[in-house]
């Protein structure tokens, strides 16, 4: 219908509008020149609307193919982009197990550390007595069982009260 062409002249629109009726009404072998010029016009201009229809669309198409191509395209990128994800998610799952690891480990000497510290402080206090101890008999062992094994000027009655010094 020549209303719904909006690409056409208004001035072609109503020579169309016109002329289509009386002329297309007649069987071709029964029509005047001038219909049959008419004709030929309203050919024509479909041919004209319909070349640049076909150009509209063949154009469409080349647009659709190379929005088709892209999106292939971007669909190759996300494909990939999607694997270096996986491997990327694997590197991060096995780097958090082995980080945990190490947490655990970490905590499990510094357990042991603080286990170790106090068997060294209770070793060092235990120590430190046996110190005293040796310290003692050391003192004594000087002071009184020294004097009991000297030959020259032993007394006897001195060496009750040392023996009794080291027994003690």
């Amino acid at each position: 219908c020549p209303k719904a062409s909006t690409d056409l002249p208004q001035d072609c629109r109503a020579m169309l509008e016109a002329g289509v009726p009386g002329s297309l009404g007649p069987p071709a072998n029964e029509r005047h020149p001038l219909q049959m010029s008419m004709v030929r016009w309203i050919g024509g201009t479909i041919e004209s609307v319909e070349a640049r229809l076909r150009q509209a669309v063949g154009d469409e198409d080349a647009k659709v193919a190379t929005a088709r191509l892209a999106f292939e395209e971007a669909e190759k990128t996300v494909s990939s982009a999607n694997g270096n994800l996986e491997a990327k998610d694997s590197v991060v799952a096995t780097t958090r197990s082995a980080n945990d690891e190490a947490v655990q480990a970490v905590k499990s000497a510094k357990a042991g550390l603080t286990d170790a510290q106090v068997a060294q402080k209770t070793g060092d206090a235990s120590l430190a007595e046996a110190g005293k101890l040796i310290e003692e008999y050391e003192g004594a062992l000087k002071d009184h069982v020294g004097y009991l094994k000297e030959d020259s000027g032993f007394d006897a009655s001195g060496a009750k009260m040392h023996t009794n010094q080291v027994m003690r």
